[in-house]
């Protein structure tokens, strides 16, 4: 194959990714968690427990389209928002 359409290839096959919205791309998600003093007492209060982000992977997801839900391609332009198959 030619390097022009090799390029065409990986460009169809690249998904454009952007920044987790949960971590915003650090991989940490600051959880609130209730803590109870005891059963008799209907006091407490709020403790944060850091995770990881389950959601993402190194701080970034595929940016889908906004019509199908499909992977938005490279072969679309960095500012695409919908795939190949909904232009058509």
């Amino acid at each position: 194959m030619g390097r022009m359409q090799d390029e065409l290839i990986r460009l169809q096959e690249t998904p454009i990714l952007d920044e987790c919205p949960d971590c915003g791309g650090d991989m940490i998600v600051e959880t609130i968690v209730p803590i109870v003093r005891s059963v008799n007492v209907d006091v407490g209060f709020h403790d944060y427990v850091t995770e990881n982000c389950y959601e993402c992977t190194d701080g970034k997801i595929d940016r889908l389209c906004t019509e199908c839900g499909e992977p938005v391609t490279m072969i679309m332009g960095p500012d695409a928002t919908i795939c190949e198959m909904c232009k058509q």
